[in-house]
């Protein structure tokens, strides 16, 4: 572009969480089960579930559970573990 410099432009990089399954984490915090819910794995993803996460997270601290859960996102540690 006609009279562009370095100074007028600038870059970044886009940091995001993936876990090696690709699939998101949703489970109970292991070391405060039934109180804490650990949310990751989002790649950058996350804010389109937004509102699928806070009703999971209804469910399971009313309910104890969700139809919408799915097994998939329980914490494995191989899909975070090298």
């Amino acid at each position: 572009m006609p009279g562009l410099t370095f100074d007028d432009h600038s870059t970044g990089t886009c940091m995001y969480s993936m876990t090696k399954d690709e699939h998101f984490i949703f489970d109970w915090h292991p070391a405060f089960k039934e109180k804490a819910i650990m949310i990751g794995g989002l790649s950058g993803h996350g804010y389109k579930f937004a509102p699928a996460f806070g009703k999971l997270v209804e469910d399971w601290f009313k309910l104890g559970q969700s139809e919408f859960y799915s097994d998939i996102f329980k914490l494995k540690q191989s899909a975070i573990k090298d």
